[in-house]
């Protein structure tokens, strides 16, 4: 296989990459222990690695075989009478169920390859073909598609939303003249309602749910029924009802004419509410070499995920639409930076980063557990102290971590007051840091929610001429709770700095703040080139 790295490790270290016919050699090697690994996105190696000592002659067949370890998908549709809540089965190199979603689309992922059968199931239909055999090869397989038939006898198949036309007979006494339905409630299903219009005379509905779960409900009849609604008179009918995990399957409804001595016109719809179809995004975050990255924080801005002991993660719950997907871990850099995945009715697989670890160095931490070393200034209007609490009152408030927080006094001061809480001493940002961050956490509460009282982060880097950095974080924001806020202190790189919290006061809650850190980071050296004399080569295989 070409296109692998091979990293040598021991005496000295170096990377090549296989070429055609996956060949490598290492050159110019010294004498000594040197361990060689293979790597490739997509693959496994045997062996992962192996130790070569090299003693006056050069070391050959260092052999290696790969295998892949990519994965693929099975999809297709269900049409006919039914298309959504229908169950679909996989069996084979590996089992899975799941539901089709609207459009009767399904979708099985993360499949080796090998041999696999699907089979759906819904109850009160047949499927043709009742099942499809898969064989996955290195590709993903689409169009396993089925039909499927209601096996509700003469009773009408009613469609989720769909209304339906009909017309009872004239009849010469009330419920003489009936009409019967049948609609499919997945086992996902929250609701149904039944509706019945456009009616020329008096009729009346009735359902029946089924009598174990999953299963078809017999015929509701006017005294044995799940629901009814007989208003008097020409108007509309109605049922509606919870769906629970006892009482999904087939449902049975009625409409009867309850006017005698003339035929009846209606339109009957029966819709099931499901929750919308969600899918997922996943992939694995790896170092160069291909070893996995526990501990990464996958993020799309609305839902998360942590990568595993192997590097890999799944985002759940996605609906269809495009997300910027973001890897972070505390003293990584990652390629890409973020990437961006559409989702359009199936998962998404093999959204992969790497990880390059980069030394992160702790410049300031405090907690605001003493109050040394801090001083506060009035920058404009009165009131608006800084103090140091062990809880807050104006909300109520717990500190975020330790025993103490710092607490802008808002609720009681005039608006527009303004109070700087600063600290007495500076810390140095190296000039050699790629990047350095302050974070501190601030509370946020749904009180007063008009009331825009704020914290300014500042920085001096001479005492007394203080500049804003960040925008000023609201109290009010909608939520409730502790949220960190991360401000960008890269441009003051090789200077000497004070840290400020300016508070501004709009006359609402008080503001709470804690837990303050400001680290830098910078990139890891590359490691260096090998030394002298000898070789080392070999071949990779593919099965």
């Amino acid at each position: 296989t070409s296109g692998v790295t091979m990293s040598l490790t021991g005496a000295a270290t170096a990377s090549t990459t296989t070429g055609t016919g996956g060949t490598y050699t290492f050159s110019g090697l010294a004498n000594g222990s040197y361990t060689v690994t293979p790597s490739l996105s997509g693959y496994s190696f045997s062996p992962a690695s192996t130790a070569v000592t090299i003693s006056g002659a050069n070391q050959t067949g260092i052999n290696f075989t790969a295998t892949s370890s990519a994965t693929y998908s099975i999809s297709g549709t269900v049409s006919g009478a039914v298309t959504s809540g229908v169950t679909m089965s996989l069996t084979g190199v590996a089992t899975a169920s799941t539901t089709t979603g609207t459009g009767g689309t399904y979708t099985f992922s993360g499949l080796a390859n090998g041999s696999y059968t699907v089979t759906p199931s819904l109850s009160g239909y047949t499927f043709s073909p009742t099942s499809i055999a898969v064989t996955i090869s290195g590709a993903n397989q689409t169009g396993k598609n089925f039909t499927s038939t209601a096996s509700g006898g003469g009773d009408i198949v009613l469609t989720s939303g769909v209304g339906y036309s009909g017309a009872l007979p004239s009849a010469s006494s009330a419920n003489a003249s009936n009409a019967y339905f049948i609609i499919a409630v997945p086992s996902n299903a929250t609701a149904l309602s039944v509706t019945l219009t456009g009616l020329s005379a008096d009729a009346d509905l009735y359902d029946q749910q089924p009598s174990t779960a999953g299963g078809t409900a017999s015929h509701p009849t006017t005294s044995t029924y799940t629901g009814r609604s007989w208003n008097g008179g020409t108007t509309s009918e109605s049922l509606s009802h919870t769906i629970s995990s006892s009482n999904y399957g087939t449902w049975s409804i009625l409409v009867t004419n309850y006017a005698t001595g003339s035929a009846i016109s209606y339109v009957v719809t029966a819709t099931v509410t499901t929750p919308s179809a969600t899918y997922t995004i996943s992939g694995t975050v790896a170092t160069s070499t291909g070893t996995g990255i526990s501990g990464v924080t996958v993020s799309t801005g609305s839902a998360t995920a942590t990568t595993s002991s192997t590097g890999a993660y799944t985002i759940t719950g996605l609906s269809n639409g495009t997300y910027v997907v973001t890897p972070t871990l505390s003293g990584y850099t990652f390629s890409p930076a973020s990437q961006s995945v559409s989702i359009s009715g199936a998962n998404k697989t093999g959204i992969n980063f790497t990880g390059t670890a980069s030394s992160s160095t702790t410049l300031f931490s405090n907690g605001f557990e003493s109050s040394s070393g801090w001083a506060s200034a009035q920058v404009s209007g009165t009131g608006g102290a800084w103090n140091l609490v062990t809880s807050g009152s104006y909300p109520t408030v717990s500190p975020h971590g330790g025993s103490y927080l710092a607490d802008f006094n808002s609720y009681t001061s005039s608006s527009g007051s303004q109070t700087r809480y600063y600290r007495t001493a500076g810390f140095a940002i190296p000039s050699t840091a790629a990047s350095a961050t302050l974070t501190f956490w601030m509370y946020h509460d749904t009180g007063y929610s008009s009331y825009n009282d704020q914290v300014q982060v500042q920085v001096s880097t001479n005492g007394s001429t203080w500049t804003n950095v960040g925008s000023a974080v609201s109290r009010y924001n909608g939520t409730t709770g502790w949220a960190q806020v991360t401000i960008n202190l890269t441009s003051y790189k090789g200077q000497a700095v004070q840290l400020g919290f300016l508070g501004i006061s709009a006359y609402g809650n008080d503001c709470y703040i804690d837990d303050v850190t400001v680290t830098s980071v910078a990139s890891l050296a590359g490691v260096g080139l090998p030394g002298s004399r000898g070789t080392g080569r070999g071949v990779l295989i593919t099965r």
